[in-house]
């Protein structure tokens, strides 16, 4: 009889080794979508911070020149003045950090986008190799059922051979060894010494699934 625990052979092997590479890369890539919209968030947060610490500073200095104005107080209104001035002048090294900032946050968009079309395609080379191996593992699956029945189909043609020889034909209408689905024909499922069959080579995946 055989063992249902040996089942490795080179196409399970190579099925597995193929379902294995797929995962690996699969998970490679969920870590670096990850980081890369971890670096994304980051900066356009920072960004944005940026932005609004800037209006906020330039919103205090121009209220401070209008006060000082206002009052009068011309020592008040140099120092405004000063400070606005300097705001101003740090506009442009603002502006090019910005447009720095820009560029890097539309650059990680694009590998995010790439990442995520590589995740799509290898979670299909996941299935696809997934599918292999469940095949594989049928297909060995159904040799050692074919195997098995096999066996049980000489043992009813000797019981049969023997029970002729002994003069007991009429008991061999009461044979009925169970065969795998993938050894039925019509609507028996049974050896008996009307449907003694050896059944197909190498039964499909379809055929392993009837059941």
């Amino acid at each position: 009889m055989f063992k249902r625990n040996t089942l490795s052979t080179p196409e399970i092997k190579a099925a597995q080794t193929k379902h294995a590479a797929h995962q690996k890369t699969l998970q490679e890539l969920e870590r670096t979508k990850e980081q890369l919209t971890h670096k994304l968030k980051s900066l356009v947060a920072e960004d944005a911070m940026d932005k609004e610490a800037k209006a906020s500073a330039h919103d205090k200095a121009l209220k401070a020149y209008s006060a000082a104005i206002a009052t009068g107080d011309t020592a008040a209104e140099a120092e405004a003045d000063t400070a606005l001035q300097s705001i101003l002048g740090e506009s442009d090294r603002s502006r090019g950090k910005h447009l720095a900032r820009t560029a890097a946050i539309a650059k990680l968009e694009q590998e995010v986008v790439e990442i995520e079309q590589r995740l799509e395609q290898c979670g299909q080379a996941l299935e696809s190799s997934h599918k292999e191996l469940l095949r594989a593992i049928l297909y060995k699956r159904a040799e050692q059922i074919r195997s098995s029945a096999n066996e049980l189909v000489a043992v009813a043609k000797r019981y049969q051979q023997v029970a002729y020889v002994m003069g007991l034909q009429g008991s061999l209408q009461d044979i009925r060894i169970p065969l795998p689905p993938t050894h039925r024909e019509d609507r028996f499922d049974y050896v008996g010494p009307h449907t003694i069959r050896t059944g197909p080579t190498r039964p499909t995946v379809e055929e392993l699934l009837l059941d």
